[in-house]
C-alpha cells in the first residue's frame, strides 16, 4: 500500500486486529506479584465471586489464566486475593 492511497481501511483493520489480539491475551492472563499458597486463591470480577471452573492457576507463569469464553470483559475490575507463600522467592 502506498501512503498516497485514499483508502486506508485495510491498514486500520490490520492495526485493529493486532491490538485486539494483544488485548485478548492480556485479558486471559493476570500475573501475580507473589507465589500463592495452594488453595488460597479467590477471584472477584466487578465485586462478584468468579466461578473457580472459569479460571486456573498457572504455576509456570505465576498467573491466573481465565478459560476461553470466561475472561472478564474489558473495563472490568479484577481482584485476586491469596495468601503469599513466604517460602517462595
Amino acid at each position: 500500500m502506498s501512503i498516497c492511497e485514499d483508502d486506508w481501511t485495510e491498514v486500520f483493520q490490520n492495526i485493529s486486529d493486532v491490538l485486539f489480539s494483544f488485548t485478548y491475551v492480556h485479558l486471559r492472563l493476570y500475573f501475580l506479584g507473589q507465589v500463592p499458597v495452594t488453595g488460597t486463591l479467590a477471584i472477584l470480577v466487578d465485586g462478584a465471586g468468579w466461578n473457580p471452573d472459569w479460571w486456573s492457576y498457572d504455576a509456570t507463569n505465576n498467573a491466573i489464566r481465565f478459560e476461553q469464553g470466561h475472561h472478564p470483559a474489558p473495563g472490568s475490575t479484577v481482584l485476586v486475593s491469596y495468601q503469599a507463600d513466604s517460602c517462595s522467592p
